[in-house]
């Protein structure tokens, strides 16, 4: 299967991110994003230089376009491989956050040489508001498992789990809220 065609990684690779560097799983959980994401608004590429296990790695800003050109970086003050991005890392996985600062929704995306991160790609997205059940499920099952957990979650105390209710949640939430707190949206 290719992903070569899917808007995400085209937006990855057009920041300057060599396609070797993207590993199949993080084009794999791209495309599962996709139909959730209606517009990358910009990027920050990210270098990364140091232990990044050890939690002695560096981030040092590469180039940025789109929105992220008048947003200072953190880095720019404080070097530290730190919080999602750090962890996004650590974990060699894509990665959908919301800052904690100014709300803003990203996708964090590892940049690999020979399983070592060397760098992320940290996108600007706009997410749908919402998306149908069904497309919300598929999303939520291809992005790190979380339909998977949102329904062990539901079902530890009810005795169904309703996807007609995943059209009444933002996606962004779905994407990035703890599960124990989505849950509580099924209890009756």
């Amino acid at each position: 299967e290719s992903y070569s065609d899917n808007a995400l990684v085209d937006a990855v690779i057009g920041t300057g991110t060599k396609r070797e560097r993207l590993s199949y799983r993080s084009m794999r959980l791209l495309a599962a994003l996709a139909p959730a994401v209606t517009d990358v608004i910009g990027y920050t590429r990210y270098e990364i230089d140091g232990d990044v296990a050890a939690r002695t790695a560096t981030v040092r800003v590469v180039d940025k376009g789109g929105v992220a050109k008048d947003i200072a970086s953190r880095a720019d003050s404080d070097p530290r491989l730190t919080g999602t991005k750090h962890r996004a890392a650590y974990e060699r996985i894509v990665t959908v956050g919301r800052g904690e600062r100014d709300g803003r929704s990203v996708i964090i995306v590892p940049e690999t040489v020979d399983q070592r991160v060397t760098g992320i790609v940290l996108l600007h997205v706009t997410f749908a508001p919402r998306l149908g059940a069904q497309e919300a499920r598929k999303v939520l099952t291809g992005y790190r498992g979380r339909y998977s957990a949102l329904v062990d979650a539901v079902t530890e105390t009810e005795p169904d789990f309703d996807d007609m209710r995943l059209e009444q949640i933002p996606i962004l939430s779905l994407l990035v809220d703890p599960v124990r707190v989505l849950a509580k949206e099924w209890r009756s």
